[in-house]
């Protein structure tokens, strides 16, 4: 399989092509930070992306890893990471969007906040959110990708400070 760095490739009307080439790219292209780190790497098959592609972070730690089929992400779990290696986020994609359970973590591992997606959007039902402490932030429900009622926020000690 052919590999090129970013800067050789070239995109047109969707499709990614070598610089000076008519015919789109299948290969491997990679991109590089200062430190010579690879920052991403990226499958393509005909000019869109098809297989394995990954972004890191400047210390080589890993910071998502996604699959393609034919330019679209796959169906599955998405997760992106910090740079201490700890899950950032995980999200359930079909079709191409965020659907099913989404969390969001802190640094520390604990969990930012929990909710559902549908079609990628915020989908219905209760939302919580939480501080790095493990005590809950905030606590709001959607409905049809809108807040519906009252949202209640906690201070680090679990004490309401607000609702509206």
């Amino acid at each position: 399989m052919k590999t090129v760095t970013d800067d050789q490739l070239i995109q047109k009307k969707g499709l990614m092509y070598e610089t000076k080439s008519k015919t789109p790219f299948s290969g491997v292209s990679l991109s590089y930070f200062l430190n010579g780190n690879i920052w991403s790497k990226t499958t393509y098959k005909k000019g869109k992306i098809d297989g394995p592609s990954f972004l890191n972070h400047p210390n080589g730690e890993l910071y998502t890893y996604n699959t393609y089929k034919n330019g679209k992400e796959s169906d599955g779990v998405k997760e992106t990471y910090w740079d201490n290696g700890q899950v950032k986020e995980r999200k359930n994609i079909k079709n191409g969007e965020e659907n099913g359970t989404c969390e969001y973590f802190h640094e520390n591992g604990s969990v930012g906040y929990k909710g559902i997606y549908k079609n990628g959007r915020q989908g219905d039902g209760l939302w919580t959110s939480y501080h790095d402490n493990g005590e809950v932030s905030g606590v709001w429900t959607m409905k049809d990708g809108e807040r519906d009622g009252v949202r209640t926020y906690y201070d680090k000690k679990g004490h309401k400070i607000y609702q509206e």
